[in-house]
């Protein structure tokens, strides 16, 4: 489904760096998929734009990846079965969990469902343009998409689309509705392309490069 509204603008330079200014504010936010995120110097009373840092990587020995590749199969594990299968002691166990959570290596814990289970058979891939791309009106749209109940995840991209957004919905009518009460009315966004998911696996446990 392609779905375009009024006059698709030439893209612009989205700056999201830049020195402090006068009148401006700066502070930390959650991120959008839970873990901290910075919110850049905005003038105040105007909308924060979101940006994931690059943030620096925490040395990690043997032992910390024997814990995050069985924390990442199964979050449930305790404290005790998961020092028998690294083969530490609980007490010293619980002080690298809490070492990696500290760090902000590990940044929560999900429970996942079954969208089809709960009435969402129905999965799609929204890519979505936002025109003129300005801090004031992706601050805005980010929040509304994140509040609505059929959204998954959202990514902010770079290249012609602006924002990717998983849906889940309870079928193709719903969809509709979805698109064009809740994207395509909206002023600032410009266009949308919708592709459905046939299917999706998750992939192994995250690592680090190098890692086996």
């Amino acid at each position: 489904m392609h779905t375009e509204v009024g006059e698709v603008l030439t893209a612009g330079v989205h700056r999201l760096g830049g020195e402090r200014s006068a009148g401006l504010r700066r502070g930390r936010l959650r991120g959008i998929h839970g873990g901290n995120c910075e919110q850049l110097p905005v003038r105040t009373g105007l909308p924060p734009c979101y940006v994931r840092p690059m943030a620096e990587s925490v040395p990690l020995d043997s032992v910390d990846l024997h814990i995050l590749r069985l924390l990442q199969n199964d979050a449930r594990t305790t404290n005790r079965d998961l020092a028998a299968a690294v083969g530490i002691a609980p007490s010293t166990c619980l002080d690298r969990v809490a070492r990696l959570r500290r760090s902000g290596v590990i940044v929560g814990h999900e429970l996942r469902l079954d969208p089809a289970r709960i009435g969402r058979a129905l999965e799609a891939l929204l890519s979505v343009q936002v025109r003129p791309h300005r801090r004031d009106l992706v601050g805005p749209f980010i929040e509304h998409v994140r509040a609505l109940p059929e959204s998954r995840s959202l990514f902010h991209l770079t290249g012609p689309d602006d924002f990717l957004v998983h849906v889940a919905v309870a079928g193709a009518a719903d969809l509709q509705r979805l698109v064009l009460d809740e994207f395509t009315a909206r002023q600032e966004v410009a266009r949308v392309d919708t592709r459905l998911i046939f299917q999706q696996w998750s992939c192994g446990p995250l690592m680090p490069p190098g890692a086996h």
